[in-house]
């Protein structure tokens, strides 16, 4: 099977729509094909998003207690109703996907790696209650091709 044969949605949504909140379970991964999101720890804008990057990756990896948390909270950026353009893969496809071989081994590990860092780089960013870090958000640009 390749890529398409996979359930995923696409979705526009628009500035100040929250799309995934810091400690709730993660369901789905996103891709922003278009327009920012604000990618918040605590009340702290950590990092800005832009095309072609990808969030949500927790919905692929459990953390060390075998949860599938959100490390940060990610909402469109921009003015009230500036629209940015998502592809939303959510988890029982992206297990099916996973499980297929249609995502590459280098891709799956790259997205791993991203996990992780963001995960360190939370745990950073809650430690300093919420102030500006110099340690800088990982970036989700996707070295995968599918």
């Amino acid at each position: 099977r390749d890529l398409h044969s996979f359930p995923t949605r696409r979705s526009s949504d628009l500035g100040g729509q929250v799309l995934c909140q810091e400690g709730r379970e993660a369901d789905r991964m996103f891709l922003l094909m278009s327009g920012t999101c604000d990618v918040l720890v605590g009340d702290a804008k950590v990092a800005q998003l832009t095309d072609l990057d990808v969030f949500g990756e927790a919905a692929l990896f459990p953390d060390a207690t075998g949860a599938f948390v959100r490390t940060a909270t990610v909402r469109v950026a921009g003015r009230i109703g500036a629209p940015a353009r998502l592809l939303v893969l959510h988890k029982s496809a992206l297990g099916s996907l996973l499980e297929s071989g249609a995502m590459g081994g280098a891709c799956v590990a790259h997205l791993m790696r991203v996990a992780e860092q963001r995960r360190e780089n939370r745990e950073h960013f809650a430690h300093d209650d919420g102030a500006a870090a110099p340690r800088r958000w990982f970036s989700g640009k996707s070295a995968c091709e599918v």
